[in-house]
């Protein structure tokens, strides 16, 4: 969806479009040729969410908004995608998946049982582990692809606005640090974790699938506050590429950037709800 984006930016919609369709139409007649159609099916689905994300933000549409149009429409090609899947294989595509990483896990346990040196004990332990994993990860699956589509969607965004401008193009949307989710979407995060306590399995695990992604939005709210800050601080470049490295790679720093972005719902921690200059920024 970037490249469509970026391409749409440059030299406008129609353009694009002229040399999409043929693209298309050549890509999968080469996923035939290579027998890697699913691949490519799932590839040609992508461009038109860079043109729904380019339109969206020349309508002068929030950040936000733009975000969770392009992520509703990548979901919505990923279940026309499973779909086609499912016809063509005769295989549920989450069940596919699924037996995949059952495969995994009992020949992880398989080959972990033949080392040498390994005590009773240690091996109970790996076991119970790996199973609780077995038993657990194919529940969150909807949590899990839903999270890697919300980062296409808002990686299209947040990198096509910074790009614009080696185009030559004006910027969308203001600089990232500005980004602000809307304050009324607190209420999924208190309802999902109210679903979450309930006793029954399927709202429970229902209610997870939510909180995943909605820590995924939270957290780059986190970012967004983070490169605030940073900007705010005039730290040196280098330093600051260290200091995103270590929020965005280390456990810690995810969890606290999820926390920041929840806390920022009420503390305003930029204070944006009050006049300031102009959000217009640069590409930093």
């Amino acid at each position: 969806p970037l490249l469509a984006f970026l391409h749409i930016r440059k030299f406008g919609r129609d353009r694009s479009c002229r040399l999409f369709m043929p693209a298309m139409g050549l890509a999968i007649v080469t996923g035939l040729i290579f027998q890697r159609f699913e691949a490519v099916l799932f590839a040609i689905m992508l461009p038109p969410v860079g043109l729904l994300i380019a339109q969206s933000g020349e309508r002068g549409e929030e950040p936000w908004r733009t975000g969770l149009k392009g992520w509703l429409f990548l979901g919505v090609i990923f279940l026309i995608f499973t779909s086609i899947h499912t016809l063509f294989t005769n295989s549920s595509f989450f069940a596919t998946i699924t037996a995949g990483f059952h495969l995994a896990i009992d020949e992880s346990l398989n080959e972990y049982s033949k080392l040498d040196g390994i005590s009773a004990e240690n091996f109970a332990v790996v076991e119970k582990a790996l199973l609780q994993v077995k038993t657990t990860v194919p529940l969150l699956l909807p949590a899990i692809f839903s999270s890697g589509l919300l980062i296409i969607a808002w990686s299209t965004v947040a990198l096509g606005n910074v790009l614009s401008p080696l185009l030559g193009k004006v910027q969308l949307w203001p600089s990232y640090r500005y980004w602000k989710l809307p304050d009324i979407l607190i209420w999924t995060v208190i309802i999902a974790a109210v679903a979450v306590a309930i006793t029954d399995s399927t709202i429970q695990v229902a209610g997870l699938n939510c909180l995943i992604v909605l820590a995924i939005l939270y957290f780059f709210q986190g970012l967004a506050i983070a490169a605030y800050y940073l900007h705010k601080w005039s730290l040196p470049k280098l330093f600051q590429a260290a200091l995103y490295l270590m929020l965005i790679l280390q456990t810690f720093g995810t969890i606290l950037l999820i926390i920041v972005g929840i806390i920022d719902v009420w503390a305003d921690l930029r204070k944006l709800a009050s006049p300031k200059q102009n959000k217009r920024a640069d590409a930093d």
